[in-house]
C-alpha cells in the first residue's frame, strides 16, 4: 500500500463521516428525534432529554458546520490524492480548519448536552 492509497482511505473516511453528520442533521430536523450513534456520548440516555426540540434547534447548526467541514476536507483530499489538481497547501488549510471545527464542536456539544440533560 503506497502513501496515496492510505491518504485516500483516510480522506474517504473523513468525507463519509461528514456525510453521516449531514444525514443525521437532516433526520433530526425532519423527524424531531435525537440521533445517537457517533454524535452523542455513550452515557447519555436519549429518552431523558429535558427539551428534545430545543436541543435539536441548538445542536443542528453546529453539526452542519462540522459536517460541511469534514465533507470538504475529505473531498478535497480525495481530489488532491488522485488527480493532483488541488495544491497541498489548500488541503492543509482545510485539514486545520476541519480539526479546529472538530475541537470547537466537542467543546460546544458538551455544554449543550449538559444544558439539556
Amino acid at each position: 500500500m503506497n502513501s496515496t492509497s492510505l491518504n485516500g482511505m483516510i480522506d474517504l473516511i473523513i468525507a463519509a463521516c461528514g456525510i453521516y453528520v449531514l444525514y443525521s442533521c437532516s433526520v433530526m430536523k425532519s423527524t424531531g428525534k435525537i440521533q445517537g450513534g457517533m454524535l452523542m456520548p455513550k452515557n447519555v440516555d436519549l429518552n431523558r432529554c429535558k427539551d428534545p426540540a430545543g436541543f435539536i434547534r441548538e445542536i443542528v447548526p453546529k453539526l452542519l458546520v462540522l459536517g460541511i467541514m469534514a465533507f470538504l476536507c475529505g473531498g478535497v483530499g480525495l481530489v488532491m490524492d488522485y488527480t493532483g489538481l488541488i495544491p497541498g497547501a489548500v488541503y492543509l488549510v482545510l485539514m486545520i480548519a476541519f480539526l479546529a471545527a472538530l475541537v470547537w464542536y466537542t467543546k460546544v456539544s458538551k455544554k449543550i448536552i449538559k444544558k439539556y440533560w
